[in-house]
Formats: C-alpha cells, sequence, structure tokens
C-alpha cells in the first residue's frame, strides 16, 4: 500500500513539474501581470505547502486519515 502511495506521490510530482512552466507563462504572459508577479504566485504556493505540512501532518498523526 505505501508503494502505491509513493508511485502516486512521483507521478503528482512529475506532473506538477511539467505544469509550473506553463503556469508562469499564462500568469505572466497572457494575463498580461508579469513574469515577477508569476514567479512570486509560484514561490507562495511552495511557502505555504512547506507551512502547512507540519500542522496537518500533525493532525493526520492525531485523528487518522478519516473515513469516507
Amino acid at each position: 500500500m505505501a508503494r502505491r502511495i509513493l508511485v502516486g506521490n512521483r507521478f503528482s510530482a512529475v506532473g506538477s513539474g511539467l505544469a509550473l512552466p506553463f503556469l508562469v507563462i499564462y500568469i505572466g504572459e497572457v494575463r498580461g501581470l508579469g513574469i515577477a508577479f508569476a514567479d512570486v504566485v509560484i514561490a507562495y504556493m511552495a511557502v505555504m505547502s512547506l507551512a502547512a505540512t507540519g500542522p496537518v501532518g500533525a493532525l493526520f498523526d492525531r485523528f487518522g486519515p478519516g473515513q469516507s
């Protein structure tokens, strides 16, 4: 089961890595907001995911992933 999750995470990371350059182009060029602003948006997403990892992980450890 853990191997399946790790393989899924790997595919997700590859997909994100392939899509982020196009997000920069879309925000900067298509929307006309500038490449610098697009870089700030991408950096903000990274910082927020780093900041949320610890507290969310602690909540999962305490309460479990839930039943769906």
